[in-house]
C-alpha cells in the first residue's frame, strides 16, 4: 500500500498542474496560440511536401496542410483574427533548422518536430476545453478539433515506427 501512495501523489500533482494551465488560459491566449500553431502547421506541411521523397510523410503533409488551414479559417472566423499570422520566432527556428536537412535526416527530424508541436498543441486544446476564461463557441471549436489533432498525433507516430524499421 505505501508503494502505491507515491505514484497516487505524482498523479493528483500532474491533475493540478493540468487544472492550473486549464484555469490560466485565456480566451485571447487560446485563440494566439491556436492560430499561431496552426499556421505553424501549415508551414512544416508545405516544407515536408517540398523537402521530403517519402510517400507517407508527403501524403500526411497533403493532410496536414488541408486540416490546419481548415481549422485556422474556422478559429478566425469565431475570433475575427487573421487565419494565417506568421509562426512564431520558435516555429521559424525549427524550420530553417530543417530547411537545411534533406532525405531520411529531413524524415526523421520533420516527424519528431511534428511530435512536439502536436502534443503542445493537443495540451492547448484539451485545456482550452476546461477553461472558465474561453468561451463557449472556443470551447466547441477546440473539441471539434481535438479528434483531428489526435489523429495527426498518432500518424505521425506511425511513420516514426515506419522509418525506425527502415
Amino acid at each position: 500500500a505505501d508503494a502505491a501512495a507515491p505514484g497516487a501523489a505524482t498523479a493528483d500533482t500532474g491533475a493540478q498542474a493540468d487544472a492550473a494551465a486549464a484555469a490560466a488560459l485565456t480566451e485571447e491566449a487560446f485563440v494566439a496560440q491556436g492560430l499561431a500553431g496552426g499556421a505553424a502547421e501549415v508551414h512544416a506541411a508545405r516544407l515536408a511536401l517540398e523537402k521530403s521523397k517519402h510517400a507517407g510523410i508527403r501524403e500526411f503533409a497533403q493532410k496536414l496542410e488541408r486540416d490546419h488551414t481548415d481549422a485556422n479559417r474556422k478559429m478566425a472566423e469565431a475570433s475575427g483574427k487573421p487565419a494565417m499570422p506568421e509562426p512564431d520566432a520558435g516555429h521559424r527556428k525549427a524550420m530553417d533548422a530543417l530547411g537545411g536537412m534533406s532525405g531520411a535526416e529531413f524524415d526523421r527530424a520533420w516527424l519528431a518536430q511534428m511530435d512536439q508541436d502536436h502534443a503542445r498543441t493537443i495540451a492547448l486544446f484539451e485545456n482550452a476545453t476546461r477553461s472558465p476564461q474561453v468561451s463557449a463557441r472556443s470551447k466547441a471549436l477546440a473539441q471539434a478539433t481535438l479528434p483531428a489533432l489526435r489523429d495527426h498525433a498518432q500518424t505521425v507516430q506511425r511513420l516514426q515506427s515506419e522509418l525506425d524499421r527502415q
